[in-house]
């Protein structure tokens, strides 16, 4: 019952060497935190969705998909889009009819699929909080944009059994749904595809096949045949060999793809395709062979180890394909290793210690032997390493040792016992009695010091000294939680702790809204809360009654939350009493209505509504057919803010309007009259089929990410007429920098544009200055490089890139530079300039300069 930790939510991806995979990490707690989740999971909903499906002549269409989607009315980090209870699917029947039950009042995604008609979305469909059936009446089927295609091999002969995926891209890329309904068609043996999709708009098109690279395209505008090649990941043999030509068995050789994603923080876990074609691996045979497969064509990261070698990494290298090596051939060299024993201050060997070596271009690890013995092998030489070892109960040992080539170094440690402070306490009743089998835990003890009292009510915990925690929590059957707050644990050892539980409490809540029916009420999540403890859902009744068991005495706030309805109090709990009521009652609702236009006085159907007011939840609403729409809000002022739907027919921008303010009664005549957004486009040349960039419009604090096209070409669709500032960015991944701060191939370009209101398009391209130069800065005494970093300008003062640290050479690298003149700066790591000096280049050229 204790709160838990927060803990970020991420996605996040790293190329290994050798191979690890990307993956989503997620953080999930069933608190009341969450509260539209835990009413979704844990409450049983009635309210149904039904309609009928017909084709463009009006004849049932019998046997569609239709799927369901529930959106969340609480922060996306509360949802979890896997779970079953958000996703519900069904066929029609021979009627073209469809029913779907057991739903939550929430807003719904509807999607049909049928063959040979492109999918029917309809978003945002609002099953209220009156809980019943709700009936989306005719559905009709729209053939939309056919997409023709043919798979081929390299040689032009077609590929049975590829599978054909289409993604949606509007608003954005799908995600779980996407994969749950699986690909739209698998290529039968003429390898031939015919699929159809939205009348507009973009969309992602995927061909997987195991056995090939995959290919992956964003497509618009008018369909057109395709046709797609893809030819086999092939096979990459090779063989590793020592310094004197012998062979090297059970060597690793690892590759994994680099510039396969984005470089960013954030990939998209739900591409389809199998994986196989960005990472291989294989072990060396008795003659040092293997073979990679399959691999397909690429820039690939090289890793092989083996013991006693020293690893052999290549950052780069292209594999795959025609213009790839037909072998991959390496010769390892042998490091040098370390070994040595770990021992303890009594001088006995101390087995299982963890030993790190950490040096500035790698390290190793291992872990000691029964005798305390450990040793690391293939250690390359030079520079300065820092040797760790470390044990449970033992602080960390650190030593300091230099690596010279195929040298046998020997270096012991000694790990000395941690301090430890003991806690001691007794847990007692209400009345004093001693409280036997009772859990005590504490953050700082070692293993979690999960300890049970004794007869006499009495426990000790052993703690690390020195540790910043040692709260302490105990719990038994038919006692409340005792939590105590957080103190230093040295602090805590002083004396003896006294822990005093008491009987538990229960609260009930008194719901007094009157309007709302039992299928409301069981809609209701009730929960309470203070300082240390957030209690689960609480059970309820038919009449309104809600009780919260198992409470502690002490000041508790109570929250109910009904869909966006929301209402807290606070009550005060003393020990021994038998139990305490709490009457709540949420506001009262009024109606707001309204439409929304279009610029030519047309009802706009499917814009968003948004009413942000004081309270935790935004309210929305989407219009309807007619752009009317009607929502319940509480006495209040809010804020209106007001978009055109998501399809790429729409292209309005979004608008704030005046505030309302509700005032016990309702709210008529908000008219909203959105304006068509200005479409802007260019294109940027000289960009590698692997490069990744992002190109960002920002007006008064508001920016946009459009979609980058495969040849480099952007479109913004809706943008409000009116001066902006353009920022193109094309990011790598330094690989080969000292300290990971800056690299040459990073480029950041900035413009203005102007978009007038009576355009209805306007160009804009961007230069990178992307050629075949490599330009290289090399500091006068870099064989002792400090911490510089250099910044590199256009001939107009215009900055390409803001930040090119020094590589482990010490020098300064910008490739892919076209012929010209350029201004260089060169600063220190707080940004202070050093230098200012021009460069003409034209060819690849080092220069040399003196840093003051």
């Amino acid at each position: 019952m204790r709160k838990p930790l927060s803990r970020a939510v991420k996605l996040f991806s790293v190329l290994l060497l050798p191979l690890l995979s990307a993956i989503p990490a997620f953080a999930y707690s069933p608190i009341a935190k969450c509260p539209g989740v835990l009413r979704h999971r844990l409450l049983e909903d009635r309210a149904s969705v039904a309609g009928t499906v017909v084709d463009e002549n009006g004849s049932p269409v019998s046997g569609a998909e239709v799927e369901l989607v529930e959106i969340p009315d609480s922060p996306r980090t509360c949802w979890d889009e896997e779970a079953s209870a958000n996703y519900h699917a069904t066929r029609t029947g021979l009627t073209g009819h469809f029913e779907v039950d057991g739903l939550p009042a929430t807003l719904i995604d509807l999607r049909i699929d049928y063959p040979g008609f492109a999918p029917l979305i309809r978003k945002g469909i609002v099953v209220p909080d009156p809980v019943g059936g709700v009936n989306v009446g005719r559905l009709t089927l729209d053939a939309g944009r056919k997409v023709d295609g043919i798979v081929v091999d390299g040689k032009g002969r077609p590929l049975a059994g590829t599978a054909i995926w289409v993604r949606s891209m509007e608003p954005g890329p799908e995600g779980y749904p996407f994969l749950r309904r699986g690909p739209r068609q698998v290529t039968g043996s003429d390898g031939r595809f015919s699929i159809h999709v939205e009348p507009k708009g973009p969309f992602e098109l995927y061909a997987c096949r195991r056995d090939r690279s995959r290919l992956t395209e964003t497509l618009d505008g008018p369909s057109r045949p395709l046709r797609i090649v893809m030819p086999a990941s092939g096979r990459l043999p090779g063989r590793i060999v020592d310094s004197e030509g012998r062979p090297v068995p059970g060597a690793l050789v690892a590759v994994a793809r680099v510039a396969a994603e984005p470089p960013s923080d954030v990939i998209d876990p739900y591409a389809p395709c199998p994986q196989t074609y960005s990472s291989a691996s294989a072990t060396t045979d008795a003659e040092g062979r293997f073979v990679l497969e399959p691999i397909a064509q690429g820039v690939f990261g090289v890793r092989i180890s083996a013991d006693d070698f020293v690893p052999y990494i290549q950052p780069e290298a292209r594999l795959g394909g025609a213009g790839g090596p037909r072998s991959l051939d390496v010769v390892l060299r042998r490091g040098a290793s370390l070994t040595g024993q770990v021992r303890s201050a009594t001088g006995a060997p101390l087995p299982g210690a963890n030993i790190r070596l950490s040096c500035p271009d790698g390290g190793s690890s291992a872990l000691t032997g029964p005798d305390g013995r450990y040793r690391l092998s293939g250690l390359s030489s030079g520079g300065k390493c820092r040797l760790s070892a470390s044990k449970y109960r033992f602080n960390e040992a650190q030593e300091t040792v230099g690596i010279k080539a195929a040298v046998n170094h020997h270096l012991d440690l000694q790990l000395v016992p941690a301090q430890t402070v003991e806690i001691h306490g007794r847990v007692i009743g209400p009345a004093g009695e001693p409280v036997a089998g009772a859990k005590v835990e504490s953050p700082g003890a070692f293993e979690g010091g999960e300890n049970l009292t004794g007869l006499d009510g009495s426990f000790t915990v052993e703690a690390y000294a020195g540790s910043s925690d040692c709260a302490l929590s105990v719990g038994k059957e038919g006692y409340a939680p005792y939590q105590s707050p957080s103190v230093p644990c040295d602090k805590a050892g002083a004396t003896e702790a006294v822990i005093r539980l008491e009987r538990p409490l229960t609260l009930t809540v008194h719901l007094l809204n009157r309007d709302l029916d039992p299928e409301q009420l069981l809609n209701v999540h009730v929960y309470a809360e203070n300082d240390l403890f957030s209690t689960p859902s609480s059970s309820v009744s038919p009449d309104g009654n809600y009780r919260i068991e198992d409470l502690g005495p002490g000041e508790w706030k109570v929250s109910a939350v009904l869909g966006r309805r929301f209402v807290e109090d606070q009550v005060t709990l003393r020990p021994g009493q038998e139990g305490a009521t709490l009457d709540l009652s949420f506001r009262s609702q009024f109606p707001v209505r309204g439409r929304v236009f279009g610029p030519e006085g047309e009802g706009i159907a499917g814009a968003l509504l948004d009413f942000p007011g004081a309270g935790s939840f935004s309210n929305q609403v989407l219009t309807q057919a007619d752009g009317s729409f009607e929502i319940l809000l509480e006495n209040g002022s809010y804020e209106v803010k007001a978009r055109g739907p998501n399809t790429p027919a729409q292209d309005h921008w979004s608008i704030d309007l005046p505030p309302i303010t509700v005032a016990d009664a309702p709210l008529e005549g908000i008219d909203v009259h959105l304006k068509r957004g200005v479409a802007l486009h260019g294109c940027i040349p000289g960009l590698l089929p692997d490069d990744q960039l992002g190109i960002f419009a920002s007006r008064q604090g508001t920016t946009w990410v459009p979609w980058i096209e495969a040849d480099g070409c952007y479109r913004f669709k809706n943008l409000e007429p009116g001066d902006w500032s353009i920022t193109a960015r094309l990011d790598t991944r330094c690989r080969n920098c000292r300290f990971m701060s800056g690299d040459g191939r990073d480029r950041k370009i900035e413009s203005h544009v102007t978009v007038a209101a009576g355009d209805s398009e306007t160009a804009l391209d961007l230069d990178f200055a992307l050629g075949d130069r490599t330009l290289t800065v090399r500091p006068a005494g870099a064989d002792k490089p400090s911490e510089l970093c250099l910044r590199l300008f256009l001939p107009d003062g215009g900055a390409l890139v803001e930040r090119a640290c020094q590589e482990r050479d010490g020098a300064f690298r910008v490739p892919r530079l076209r012929a010209g003149d350029y201004q260089i700066q060169i600063m220190d790591q707080k940004d202070k300039v050093l230098l200012t000096g021009s460069i003409e280049l034209t060819s690849d050229q080092e220069n040399m300069v003196e840093v003051p």
